[in-house]
């Protein structure tokens, strides 16, 4: 009996990712995608696609190699050359690849995407599903793990009996690893679902979440299994969708690159997580196609994705369009039109007639709807929308329609999401965040103060005023850095700083507005920073902390008796107080 190229997911539906930012990202615990040897031979080569012999463009892939003896490094790296020539040329992400034995040898490799982000997070095309690391920081266009940090993890068995060529000429007792590694990478970009049996019933999502590959699975009557007006979350009918052999990836690219229909999935009848529904059927697929069938075969060389999951991945957001906008502030200004100017960037074609904004002025107005015009600048529309009236909101949002008649949206959060002005007085407040210092030492030859001020309309002023105990006020003004970071470096040497001084300041932001709007923190004193003397090395020092809290300086950590201690201790705060 064969075994598939699996995602298996190791814990409950329950349990399967941490979240963070407010369930915008979500930090992957133990998804992984794992590809099975398969127990038959199946003697194919399928060469590598038009656009890698053409060696142009293509996306930025850099891969971390760890373990890897130079024939494997370099089969792995011919499959990246491969994946990168077919996706779009501002893609750019990283890869972390192990060779290593893995704990079961039937495993060829494993593969996961590290984090996944919530399309309206993002501005993608569906705001309501999760998207994988590649792919959200493709469409985003934007870093969001750390511009070193691995999007993709990939461990390849270093024991299995590997054809490491390029070729294609794989020999019948051999595993061809740039096949492997190439399904591994194509999973990785997200070509995988989230559906799952537990407990009998039919599942899906990530607390509820679907990914963006589920948005298009389908019945054979095209119902979508993730409509809960037909297939409630978990239920049996679900399950008995997923295992019925008629499960079909449909959509718009999907289609008109698959002469007008769907691609079947592999859905069989008895429940495997990962490998249902996450592959192409393997009996109704072409074998130029067959690269993400569940079956990998001794002697399968297969360096070429196939229109059909170039498609699929087009479907899910490798195939993108875009804009490039920047937002509009608030003004004072008396306008008589507003301006809105958006470069529009896309993989493939838009229908330039088709681009518009969405508007409407004040809190209930009535939205009207005006198209583009080009600018002469290549991609870049402009529109001017007159002003009914002063001191009222502004809200607007762009669209434009593709050559799959799909539309995209800025902002994408829902339908209806739109950016938002202010025309007229300002009467609102800048913003300051700042941290005061726990304490400073009398040597210390200047204090640094930082501060984070924005404002609806722009900051012009930033300063900190300071005085010693109770002696002159001193102000001095605080330089920008970037953005909205201030910093102020204030000199001490001249101060004559003692023990026991205190440092008594606070900060004050001014905006550009014409009311000259101010904002001060504190709201009422001053920040007061103690004055600390730095004591005469000692060689050696003991306590029993009964008379020394004079002489530590506490960060974190307090000198106390709690109940049930016969003396005074140095304690950490505890992290999770009883409410008791």
């Amino acid at each position: 009996m064969k075994k598939g190229c699996l995602i298996i997911l190791l814990c409950l539906f329950e349990a399967f990712f941490t979240l963070a930012a407010g369930q915008d990202k979500i930090i992957k615990t133990d998804l992984k995608t794992v590809c099975y040897a398969g127990s038959g031979v199946k003697r194919i080569y399928i060469p590598p696609p038009e656009e890698f012999y053409r060696k142009e463009g293509g996306a930025k892939i850099t891969v971390s190699y760890t373990g890897f003896n130079s024939l494997a490094k370099g089969a792995f790296q011919y499959a990246v050359s491969i994946l990168s020539s077919i996706l779009p040329a501002n893609a750019s992400f990283n890869i972390k690849a192990v060779y290593e034995p893995l704990s079961d040898p039937n495993i060829l490799a494993q593969a996961s995407a590290t984090y996944f982000m919530r399309g309206s997070a993002i501005n993608a095309f569906d705001p309501g599903a999760y998207y994988s690391a590649p792919l959200a920081e493709k469409i985003s266009g934007v870093n969001h793990n750390g511009i070193s940090e691995p999007d993709v993890e990939i461990s390849v068995n270093s024991l299995v009996t590997w054809y490491t060529g390029t070729s294609g000429n794989t020999p019948s007792t051999m595993y061809d690893m740039v096949t492997v590694v190439l399904h591994e990478l194509i999973h990785g970009l997200g070509f995988f679902d989230s559906f799952r049996v537990v407990d009998s019933v039919g599942t899906y999502g990530f607390y509820g979440t679907p990914v963006i590959y589920d948005k298009f699975v389908v019945n054979n009557n095209y119902k979508k299994l993730i409509d809960t007006l037909i297939y409630r979350n978990p239920s049996g009918k679900l399950k008995t969708e997923i295992t019925g052999n008629k499960v079909y990836f449909h959509g718009p690219v999907v289609n008109a690159l698959n002469n007008g229909t769907g691609i079947k999935l592999f859905a069989h009848s008895v429940w495997d997580n990962g490998s249902s529904i996450a592959h192409f059927d393997e009996f109704s697929t072409p074998p130029a196609e067959a690269l993400m069938t569940p079956y990998i075969d001794r002697g399968e060389a297969i360096h070429a994705p196939g229109k059909l999951a170039r498609a699929l991945l087009g479907e899910i957001g490798w195939i993108n369009t875009g804009f490039i906008h920047k937002r509009l502030s608030d003004t004072e200004d008396t306008l008589e039109y507003v301006d809105l100017k958006t470069q529009i960037v896309s993989d493939t074609v838009y229908i330039s007639d088709s681009a518009g904004v969405c508007f409407y002025f004040g809190d209930k107005g009535i939205r009207d709807t005006i198209y583009l015009s080009l600018t002469g600048v290549e991609d870049t529309f402009a529109v001017s929308i007159p002003v009914t009236e002063y001191n009222t909101s502004f809200s607007y949002s762009f669209f434009v329609k593709d050559c799959f008649g799909r539309i995209f949206r800025l902002p994408s959060a829902t339908d209806s999401a739109s950016y938002r002005i202010y025309i007229g007085t300002d009467t609102v407040k800048p913003v300051i965040k700042h941290t005061p210092p726990d304490m400073i030492f009398s040597i210390s030859p200047s204090i640094i103060f930082t501060a984070y001020a924005d404002d609806n309309i722009g900051i012009d002023t930033v300063y900190v005023e300071y005085e010693i105990t109770d002696g002159i006020s001193v102000s001095a003004g605080m330089q920008r850095q970037k953005e909205n970071d201030f910093k102020a470096d204030i000199n001490l040497t001249s101060l004559g700083l003692h023990e026991g001084d205190t440092i008594k300041y606070r900060i004050t932001a001014i905006d550009n507005s014409r009311g000259r709007n101010i904002k001060t923190v504190p709201e009422s004193g001053f920040y007061k920073i103690p004055v600390e003397q730095v004591l005469t090395p000692s060689a050696s020092y003991i306590t029993d902390f009964s008379d020394a809290n004079g002489i530590f300086i506490n960060r974190g950590f307090e000198i106390t008796t709690p109940p049930g201690f016969a003396g005074p201790a140095l304690h950490t705060l505890h992290p999770h107080e009883s409410p008791e």
